[in-house]
């Protein structure tokens, strides 16, 4: 069960893989995460992901699927606390959605009158892209310790790869047309500071997010401390199978986002409802057949919580039907996130 709390929205989100449906067994009330707790000096990426664990599971009704929107803090801190009354226990935040502050908040009421230990919840959080330079990663990572009212972050993962510039206040710059400014800063001279936190306890586990295979395998072989995790937009138009066999090769796990399609990649670059998996219109035509809902035949599913556990055993997808939306992939268009 994975929340994503970004910005006024909270999104339920899945590990991946390829051509089948799998997603990680994250159990209610377990603090086997997974990047796991234990073993923490032995952290290889290898290790880290075998605590994944992964097997196929048909899907719950997806009533259960849906965004809860909030338009204030108090809703979104209702939201939360009704979602960690349901039992989800991992949450991820980063410094641009600008709710740190509010799960943080919701957390330490949890804790401290012991509805929970801070090692039944699993947070993540990502640096900005204008704070790769060293002492802004450092100056984001503490802020994020602060804001989230934790003595470590289970996961942080660099947002981007594309490094901006940041003024003296550590805040965006941007040129005449309101444009950010590359700031031409390697990966690896970010990571090190990653590293130093992770050294430290400060940071349980590594990552990126939005890296192509190339940028991947750069930072990979020039890491001392090799990325745990990899985050990226993944559904049935952009399934990135050969992304996640290229991770699960070198031990990486990979996490997906938007993978009902809704992403802002889509939505901003004015596309068609036919580009969103959900609203597809062989989805649609699936859907109906089957008589079940769009977003449980995407191919990418969510494990969520629901108030009847054989709700997730009435159903599986045919060997045809993973092939014909296998070939729904059509964003392989050039694009790199």
């Amino acid at each position: 069960m994975i929340i994503e709390a970004s910005k006024e929205m909270i999104y339920i989100e899945e590990v991946m893989a390829p051509k089948y449906l799998r997603m990680a067994l994250l159990h209610e009330r377990q603090s086997h995460y997974p990047f796991g707790h234990g073993e923490l000096n032995e952290m290889s990426p290898a290790r880290l992901s075998q605590k994944v664990h992964t097997g196929s599971i048909q899907m719950s009704q997806s009533e259960y699927l849906a965004a809860l929107e909030a338009d204030s803090s108090e809703e979104l801190e209702l939201a939360l606390k009704v979602a960690l009354d349901a039992g989800y226990r991992y949450f991820d935040t980063a410094v641009q959605y600008n709710n740190e502050q509010i799960i943080g908040k919701v957390l330490e009421k949890y804790f401290q009158n012991g509805c929970l230990k801070r090692s039944d919840v699993f947070i993540s959080s990502k640096l900005p892209f204008y704070g790769h330079r060293q002492e802004d990663a450092e100056r984001h990572i503490l802020e994020s310790l602060k804001r989230l009212r934790v003595d470590y972050i289970d996961l942080y993962l660099l947002h981007g790869p594309y490094p901006c510039k940041a003024d003296a206040k550590g805040d965006l710059v941007q040129d005449d047309d309101g444009q950010p400014i590359p700031d031409l800063v390697p990966h690896i001279e970010t990571w090190r500071v990653l590293e130093k936190f992770y050294r430290m306890g400060k940071i349980k586990a590594l990552g990126v997010s939005n890296f192509n295979r190339q940028q991947l395998l750069d930072l990979y072989h020039k890491a001392d401390i090799k990325p745990h995790n990899l985050q990226v937009e993944c559904h049935v138009l952009w399934p990135q199978d050969d992304l996640l066999e290229f991770c699960q090769n070198i031990g990486i796990t990979m996490t997906a986002y938007c993978p009902t399609g809704l992403c802002e990649t889509l939505e901003s670059a004015g596309s068609s409802q036919e580009n969103l998996s959900i609203k597809h219109s062989l989805v649609l035509e699936l859907a109906k057949k089957y008589n079940k809902t769009p977003a449980q035949k995407t191919r990418c599913i969510c494990l969520v919580k629901s108030k009847r556990g054989n709700d997730c055993l009435t159903w599986i997808l045919s060997t045809i039907i993973h092939g014909i939306l296998f070939d729904m992939n059509t964003m392989n268009n050039g694009y790199t996130p």
